[in-house]
């Protein structure tokens, strides 16, 4: 807990962004996670500003006892792999205090691919309008998240962009799959 100095400190009120790279994606800042500079925090109030080298941003100043909206910038994130892992928090400053406010980062890519249907005697048809779904499975609960989705163009082709790194599996929306009546594998790691 960190409090402001000075005659006036008991009407200041500040808060303190950091953001961290989160490598397991559990939204809490663990041993060996890396604070990020040069991260920029947007407050209506203030205005964006960005983080320091060793990873925070005091936005001083704030309203006492009025909710502030700290929002990272992810247009100017300085990875274009990175995407933030929180939208943004709402902070109730107090008089004297520096409130602190976290943000995950997690690494993301980009998967391309082709939906084909293959007939018997070889033929391959591509699939268009196909709903295609990353999932991840959640580490503390074991249900599948869908993550990601897109469907296909005309020739079967989709694009999925910011998938979160890791154990991803790719399928066909399962309503879909329903209705189209397929059976066999639909799914592909």
């Amino acid at each position: 807990k960190t409090t402001l100095s000075g005659s006036s400190g008991r009407y200041n009120s500040a808060v303190r962004a950091s953001a961290f790279l989160d490598k397991n994606q559990n939204g809490q800042r663990d041993s060996g996670e890396p604070l990020l500079p040069d991260v920029r925090f947007f407050d209506f109030d203030r205005g964006s500003r960005a983080t320091d080298q060793k990873g925070s941003v005091l936005l001083p100043n704030a309203r006492t006892y009025s909710w502030s909206d700290i929002i990272m910038d992810q247009g100017r994130l300085p990875d274009p792999s990175w995407r933030a892992g929180s939208t943004g928090v709402s902070v109730l400053p107090r008089p004297g205090v520096v409130s602190e406010v976290s943000f995950p980062i997690i690494v993301t890519a980009d998967i391309e691919g082709t939906v084909q249907l293959q007939r018997a005697g070889n033929d391959v048809l591509p699939l268009g309008n196909i709903g295609i779904q990353a999932v991840k499975k959640e580490p503390s609960t074991g249900q599948l998240k869908v993550v990601a989705t897109a469907s296909t163009a005309f020739d079967g082709f989709y694009s999925l962009s910011g998938v979160p790194t890791g154990d991803i599996v790719l399928r066909i929306n399962p309503d879909q799959l329903k209705r189209l009546l397929l059976n066999g594998e639909t799914e592909k790691a």
